[in-house]
């Protein structure tokens, strides 16, 4: 009996040889799919009429490939492809991916690609839809604006000039979110560049006004000691002894 025929020949041939025929299906690596494999009994054993006789057909190889275009689809369409292939969907994990929108695929384990057993489980991965926040400290402008804005991050960067003494000028020292927290993909990230505490500008003396100099002198002119010159009047007044007592005198 030819390995090669198809399956319903193999069976009407032994049906007319009054057996009783029962089809079994296996995987084999060498007989394509839906080609006879075998016979139990084998060809050529002598058996009874009306015996039953076994009929194995090939389901072709037992490795199956996880499709390479499940990256980029939604979870409901990569577990229907994976079912078409002949595998089962195994546990469903997360990661962070600046590119692939929320609960869309990142990839699977085994890999895309990869040849597993037919019936095998295959993990998936699944996007997030954030991005981790990268350290920006220590860097120059231009280091931390690329490694904000790398493919694989996708966040913007603003630098916001902060006077302070306890850095040198022109250090990242801060940055919100904070390095390690988890952004959506285009979200901003702010960042704190020291810039020195300008020196206080000392103060000057006002020069006075024309009118101003004009009635000081004024004043100095009126009382060089600055008490006002008493009368005559006064002068003598202040000037007479007090009266005797009576008793004093000669």
């Amino acid at each position: 009996m030819s390995r090669t025929c198809p399956r319903t020949t193999p069976a009407a041939s032994l049906r007319d040889a009054t057996f009783n025929v029962r089809v079994e299906r296996e995987f084999n690596e060498d007989v394509d799919e839906d080609k006879a494999t075998r016979t139990d009994p084998s060809s050529g054993t002598q058996v009874a009429k009306e015996s039953t006789v076994t009929l194995y057909i090939s389901e072709g190889s037992e490795q199956r490939t996880i499709p390479e275009d499940l990256a980029n689809q939604s979870e409901t369409a990569a577990r229907d492809a994976l079912r078409q292939a002949g595998l089962e969907v195994g546990e469903v994990t997360r990661e962070n991916s600046a590119t692939i929108p929320t609960d869309w695929v990142i990839g699977t384990s085994p890999e895309l690609g990869a040849k597993v057993k037919a019936g095998s489980e295959v993990d998936l991965i699944l996007s997030t839809g954030k991005v981790q926040v990268p350290d920006v400290s220590g860097m120059s402008r231009d280091e931390a604006q690329k490694a904000l804005e790398a493919e694989d991050v996708g966040l913007k960067a603003q630098f916001v000039e902060v006077e302070t003494n306890d850095y040198e000028e022109g250090t990242l020292f801060t940055q919100s979110p904070e390095a390690s927290e988890e952004a959506a993909p285009g979200d901003l990230v702010k960042i704190s560049v020291a810039i020195p505490v300008p020196e206080p500008t000392p103060s000057e003396t006002p020069t006075p006004s024309p009118s101003e100099s004009e009635n000081s002198d004024d004043s100095e002119s009126e009382s060089p000691s600055g008490t006002a010159s008493p009368s005559p009047s006064e002068t003598r007044q202040g000037k007479l002894p007090p009266p005797a007592k009576p008793g004093e005198g000669n």
